[in-house]
């Protein structure tokens, strides 16, 4: 019988993803917007989302705290943020985020399947791919029918500007936007 385990446990496909993608995009880098932590996808993998076709939707969530702290870097072109690790333990910490940021998704993943993780300041977010906010016929035929239907499309992008910036929940905004329909046509 052998003294020492010479088979090693393997590291998790999805740990190793976690960790190798600070290297990779973040420690020593400016931030990329809409990076992101995807725990649910593929095992877990770092992913971008593009402002202008995902929905950052905040459910309150906040942790675990992000190990990163950013640093002003100072270049003959001009000065940047750069993000460094918080302090000198915080790459050593990595495995205890990793499962942290697994257990937060673990506890939402019901209501939130969606639901990635930011690195930069520890917060969740779920995404949503942007909806278009109503129909683009609008009211019909009436004799103001001009000025009702510019009344129309302003009160339907205020509705969706609050849809989006997390005021109203998704059930909400449809509701809504169906009795504001209705009003109009």
């Amino acid at each position: 019988m052998a003294m020492f385990n010479l088979n090693p446990v393997p590291i998790d496909k999805s740990y190793e993803a976690f960790r190798d993608g600070f290297a990779k995009w973040i420690v020593d880098k400016p931030s990329y917007t809409g990076l992101r932590w995807i725990p649910w996808a593929d095992g877990g993998r770092w992913g971008t989302y593009e402002l202008e076709k995902w929905d950052f939707i905040d459910f309150g969530v906040i942790g675990p705290e992000s190990p990163l702290r950013s640093d002003v870097v100072f270049e003959p072109s001009g000065w940047t943020y750069l993000w460094k690790w918080a302090d000198v333990w915080s790459k050593d910490k990595l495995p205890a985020t990793w499962k942290s940021t697994n257990d937060v998704y673990d506890k939402y993943k019901a209501t939130r399947r969606e639901a990635v993780w930011n690195p930069y300041d520890g917060s969740w977010r779920e995404m949503r791919k942007v909806t278009v906010p109503g129909p683009v016929g609008g009211p019909g035929t009436t004799p103001n029918g001009d000025r009702a239907h510019k009344e129309f499309i302003r009160r339907a992008e205020q509705l969706y500007q609050d849809y989006r910036g997390g005021l109203i929940t998704d059930e909400i905004y449809k509701i809504r936007l169906l009795e504001l329909t209705r009003e109009y046509t």
